[in-house]
């Protein structure tokens, strides 16, 4: 990861075999690529700050955006997570993402990527809320999501990964156990707090699935990854969804 970094290569360069020898998770780079798609759109010719909530320890957005780093905030509960240096010279600071210590409007664009999962419901409400309230213009979140009307169905093949794994006698990763601890968001309680938001439908779940199952076995994981690249262009635009991108914007 340092040295694609290091080269400039990112989810807004593409994916290809070499990404995929030095990184084989590439839900994680299509996830990111989707929501630097819809950034630019929103930003147009004027990029702005940005700051992303709970970016774990790739150094999120500043690791996606080369050359970007300076104008971006990464934030964080853990300080071991931002001590990850993938990010550059990007802004860090360690704060609840519930209660972040910003003023208002103090970002253009406020980022989420995979973080209501792995909260309740009252704190996603809290969460959210934040968002807004320090986003000037723009907010993404993208997340897993299950829907009643079977357009998104995260939640049932995570069981299906679970079931797997169990099945085969491996240990369930961390992530996937939180996932089902706190049950997955649904569409109409994001819309809630973000009326008005556009969503788009990620990740179309059989093809991930297959991509999930076989990245499991260590000799597979480069193949795994290109292969799901792959189908995943041709099948991006297909339900059932196993995640949903929000863009919200303000009104002023």
């Amino acid at each position: 990861m340092r040295t694609l970094h290091f080269l400039g290569r990112g989810p807004a360069s593409g994916y290809g075999w070499f990404e995929a020898l030095l990184s084989p998770t590439a839900d994680y780079w299509l996830r990111y690529a989707a929501v630097i798609s819809v950034l630019h759109h929103a930003e147009g010719q004027n990029p702005g700050r940005m700051i992303e909530i709970s970016s774990g320890g790739w150094g999120g957005m500043a690791w996606a955006l080369p050359g970007r780093e300076r104008d971006i905030c990464l934030v964080d509960w853990s300080v071991e997570l931002l001590g990850d240096r993938r990010g550059g010279k990007a802004w860090r600071v360690c704060a609840d993402g519930c209660r972040l210590p910003f003023a208002d409007n103090s970002f253009d664009t406020a980022i989420s990527l995979d973080t209501l999962e792995h909260l309740d419901r009252e704190a996603r409400v809290a969460f959210l809320r934040e968002l807004k309230r320090i986003a000037r213009q723009t907010v993404l979140v993208t997340c897993p999501l299950q829907s009643d009307d079977g357009r998104f169905r995260a939640r049932d093949f995570d069981l299906k990964l679970a079931q797997k794994s169990l099945t085969t006698g491996s240990t369930l990763p961390g992530w996937l156990e939180e996932h089902l601890l706190h049950e997955h968001p649904r569409p109409e309680e994001i819309a809630d707090q973000l009326p008005g938001a556009a969503l788009q439908g990620l990740e179309n779940c059989d093809q991930w699935w297959h991509y999930a199952a076989s990245s499991q076995n260590r000799f597979w994981w480069m193949a795994a990854a290109l292969s799901y690249v792959r189908s995943a262009r041709r099948s991006e635009d297909k339900p059932p969804y196993r995640r949903g991108l929000f863009h919200w914007q303000k009104q002023s």
